[in-house]
């Protein structure tokens, strides 16, 4: 539908700028002055500042010296008047008018301007020939339309604005009408800025879920015991959230967050137990058992000498206490905040014990550096571990016993591999850098690579 916007002895220059502007912002080219201010208006300097880029609307822009040669061609005129009158055509808002237009429900009387025009081209009623065009009249911005240019036009478009302060700069209210008849004319599509998020799955949310279930009952805010129904609550929230997989990677970091500072303060925790077991200020069986730590590592370290240092240089006793943390989440369940804790423990000690290993008590682990035991390993209390050792296994069979037990009171040298499924008996040495691949008696002295046995506590003779 050809729309025309027609500006009546425009005295601002920049006006006509922001007029082109708001015309092309919404889609529409046609635009015609009536006897402006300036005969060059369309060339000057401000005009074309104002216009921003639509240098195109005002190069197709024409001058009129007179309405009638701006009307050529227009059949439906709405003037804009805000000021009131006791005669003329009606006063819509730019919306209402719009629809009773597109409807084809209006039947004004004929103007008189173009009375003779359409009378010449056989129409009647100019409301039902939009077809031909559409005219939106502007007067100038001191005095606004004149009453005669208002008599000619079918309606008086009035935007409404707040009563106390209804007057609209020209480029604004261009802007406005021009709005509101492309939006009448069916719009333009809404194009997003950004692209349409991508959802995470089922399985990332699942994933998500279970690190979240580890990091609540670190921190204290699940009971394993009596779950209630938190985590399908849980469930329930991210599903109507609708996570997107970078979303779900921010959840995991806040999970993974709680449970370092879990850690952390179970860390802490434990510094005070060492120095309350130090001082012997109290008798519970956790601090029994730290107590038989520390004797057992005066009683066969002579570098040792106090207790405070065995607390506080011993790494070997530092892993063995984290240890019973990690121990303790593997056994009821919590896996990941097992490992993660283990995993705390070699970057503090640089001792490696998989969360699943059995350790018995009075177990002493002498400098400690790269020794590493495996998920499946057993060792017992007494036992002596230097460093470098590995408890490791030979299997790939999840499940399957792949790691050795050690028996009471065995003794492990530097540097030494052990490596399978079987028994070290009780009492039995393996010397430095040995490798172990077989069971070893009670008593016995397993030294070499790969080992051979050099001595048993058994009397052959008997």
């Amino acid at each position: 539908m050809k729309t025309r916007f027609i500006l009546i002895n425009t005295s601002h220059a920049g006006n006509v700028g922001a007029c082109a502007r708001a015309m092309k912002t919404m889609g529409f080219d046609e635009l015609v002055l009536v006897a402006p201010r300036w005969p060059n208006v369309l060339r000057r300097e401000e005009t074309i500042q104002r216009a921003s880029g639509a240098l195109d609307v005002l190069k197709n822009a024409r001058i009129a010296q007179t309405l009638d040669e701006a009307l050529d061609g227009i059949s439906h005129l709405c003037a804009t008047a805000m000021t009131p009158r006791d005669f003329g055509p009606p006063t819509r808002s730019p919306r209402a008018h719009f629809d009773l237009l597109l409807k084809n429900e209006l039947s004004p009387p004929v103007s008189k301007g173009l009375e003779a025009k359409n009378t010449e081209n056989g129409e009647n009623n100019p409301a039902l020939n939009v077809e031909a065009g559409i005219g939106f009249l502007f007067g100038c911005e001191r005095f606004g339309m004149s009453n005669e240019d208002v008599y000619r036009c079918h309606v008086a478009l009035q935007i409404p604005t707040d009563p106390k302060f209804g007057s609209l700069n020209l480029g604004a209210a261009i802007q406005v009408i021009a709005y509101e008849w492309r939006q009448a004319l069916g719009g333009f599509a809404v194009h997003s800025a950004t692209p349409a998020p991508t959802l995470a799955d089922a399985a990332q949310v699942a994933g998500m879920l279970a690190h979240w279930q580890e990091a609540l009952t670190a921190i204290g805010f699940l009971d394993p015991a009596a779950p209630k129904k938190l985590m399908p609550r849980l469930n329930q929230l991210f599903n109507r959230a609708q996570l997107s997989p970078e979303e779900i990677h921010i959840l995991r970091g806040v999970a993974m967050a709680m449970a370092k500072a879990a850690v952390a303060k179970h860390f802490t925790a434990l510094l005070f137990l060492l120095h309350c077991a130090a001082g012997r200020q109290t008798d519970l069986p956790m601090f029994s058992r730290l107590r038989s730590d520390i004797q057992c590592i005066l009683e066969r370290d002579p570098a040792a000498r106090t207790r405070w240092e065995v607390l506080t240089c011993y790494p070997g006793l530092h892993a063995l206490v984290l240890h019973r943390r990690a121990h303790w989440c593997w056994t009821h369940g919590l896996k990941w905040l097992g490992r993660f804790t283990s995993h705390i423990s070699r970057w503090l000690t640089g001792i490696e014990i998989h969360p699943g290993a059995k350790i018995a008590g009075c177990v002493f682990i002498d400098h400690g550096m790269g020794v590493v035991i495996g998920e499946t390993a057993e060792i017992g209390s007494g036992c002596t571990i230097y460093h470098g050792v590995t408890l490791g296994g030979t299997s790939l069979y999840k499940g399957a016993k792949r790691h050795p037990t050690l028996g009471k009171n065995v003794i492990v040298g530097a540097g030494a591999q052990v490596l399978g499924g079987f028994t070290v008996g009780e009492g039995a040495k393996i010397g430095s850098n040995a490798v172990v691949t077989k069971p070893v008696p009670a008593g016995a002295t397993a030294v070499g690579n790969p080992s051979r046995i050099i001595e048993a506590a058994t009397d052959a003779a008997t």
